[in-house]
């Protein structure tokens, strides 16, 4: 136990003090990359050894007069350091993802012990990533129709034996279909969670023919998404790699944008609760804050790499870092227009100097990741959570809950369909026409 407590603590405060790029280059790090596997699984066999000796649960963690005070202590600092480590891999890929899965399947008798509050709710809210990612997308579904379920519980009887009774039809206009999405749904709120169908009205105000039985719904919802997220529009923009993340200056677009984004929230919401997948690729750290993370230094690099490099730079530099001219504040600019913000109060007039150069770093960092955005966030999150909680959310790292969103980036594996093809009507692998 007192070697996991040193080794944990000891690897979760260098993680603090340098950054990626230093943790992982051989001339800084503690240990090779390759010797990552071995931690991870040692640390994994310790806490999967320690919950089941001790028959540990989420209540016992969450008792501060648990008898287990020393045990508890050597799970939080093993599952925390393994939370970084996991982070970790979702962007640099260095550890295999098998080496943190415990034998664990997402069967009936999981589910049922994920509802009473036993083993598995322990490992789905503290350590999900003992948990294979197919498994936890199970759970998810699980959550999910759990939650449909316990909704329609609330209505009428009538509409609780037809689901269809209680569905919303909504006629939109094809030519504005941002608009008339967001003032037609945008007030169901958690409503969304019932089946919506919609009616297309095209460029001459006919009703086009067709009755929506969820293809129409599917392709309003990939078109609308498709819409919002276009940087045209302003309400986001992109970072070097074309990944979305809210913009700062959305405020010039819309008097209203706020509610804009929680409804863009409630529809990225309702795509994952439906099974929808969409196409808008979210930058990492915008991912993190959906997750209910504060992003750190390292994080800056998904939203704008240039700046962290030049950070890095600064962090290192042996020169006098006054020569440089700097203070603390930044300017943003606002489609065009450039605004000073300062980082702290009375921040122009502080010059950055050797002494506070590392402040000036963090303050700068947690500006652009936090501070900027915080209220398009919280609109953001305010949506989504009508119909997604962010405890099922919590199951799953950022490259995970992108894949979620949008399904994988790998391509079909024809060899995996082959052998998995089922065939009939006279078909098989042998005949003619398969051939």
């Amino acid at each position: 136990g007192k070697v996991v407590i040193v080794m944990c603590t000891v690897h979760v405060l260098r993680l603090q003090i340098i950054n990626d790029q230093e943790f992982y280059q051989k001339s800084t790090a503690l240990m090779p990359a390759s010797e990552l596997n071995k931690v991870v699984v040692y640390l994994k066999t310790h806490v999967s050894g320690l919950i089941e000796r001790r028959q540990l649960t989420l209540e016992d963690l969450e008792d501060e007069r648990c008898a287990f005070w020393y045990e508890r202590m050597v799970f939080r600092k093993a599952v925390d350091h393994l939370d970084k480590l996991h982070e970790q891999n979702g962007r640099y890929r260095l550890i295999d993802d098998a080496s943190f899965h415990l034998r664990i399947s997402a069967d009936e008798a999981f589910m049922k012990d994920l509802e009473t509050g036993g083993r598995a709710k322990l490992l789905c809210t503290r350590c999900p990533f003992f948990i294979p990612f197919h498994d936890r997308v199970k759970i998810f579904r699980h959550c999910l129709e759990r939650d449909r379920s316990d909704y329609y519980s609330q209505l009428p009887p009538q509409v609780r034996m037809n689901p269809f009774l209680s569905a919303r039809t909504v006629t939109i206009r094809r030519k504005y279909i941002l608009e008339d999405g967001y003032s037609k749904l945008d007030n169901l709120g958690q409503a969304l969670k019932c089946i919506v169908r919609i009616q297309f009205v095209n460029e001459y105000g006919e009703d086009e023919a067709g009755v929506d039985g969820g293809g129409l719904f599917k392709d309003f919802l990939e078109n609308l998404i498709t819409t919002a997220f276009d940087t045209q529009y302003g309400f986001f923009c992109a970072n070097p790699e074309n990944k979305l993340y809210p913009h700062p200056s959305s405020s010039s677009v819309a008097a209203e944008h706020l509610n804009y984004f929680r409804f863009f929230g409630r529809m990225i919401g309702k795509a994952i609760y439906e099974g929808i997948l969409v196409d808008v690729p979210f930058a990492d750290f915008f991912l993190r804050k959906v997750r209910g993370k504060t992003n750190g230094f390292d994080d800056l690099q998904s939203l704008d790499k240039e700046l962290y490099d030049n950070l890095c730079f600064l962090r290192g530099y042996e020169g006098r870092v006054e020569d440089l001219g700097l203070c603390f504040q930044v300017e943003q600019n606002n489609f065009g227009r450039v605004e000073g913000v300062e980082l702290m109060p009375g921040g122009k007039d502080v010059a950055v100097t050797n002494a506070n150069v590392v402040r000036y770093i963090h303050l700068m960092a947690n500006f652009k990741l936090n501070v900027q955005l915080k209220t398009q966030f919280a609109a953001f999150m305010q949506g989504l959570q009508d119909l997604v909680e962010p405890e099922w959310i919590a199951l799953f790292n950022d490259a995970e809950l992108q894949e979620l969103i949008s399904g994988s980036e790998k391509g079909l594996d024809l060899a995996d369909l082959k052998l998995h093809t089922v065939y009939g009507s006279g078909y098989s692998l042998e005949h003619p026409v398969i051939q």
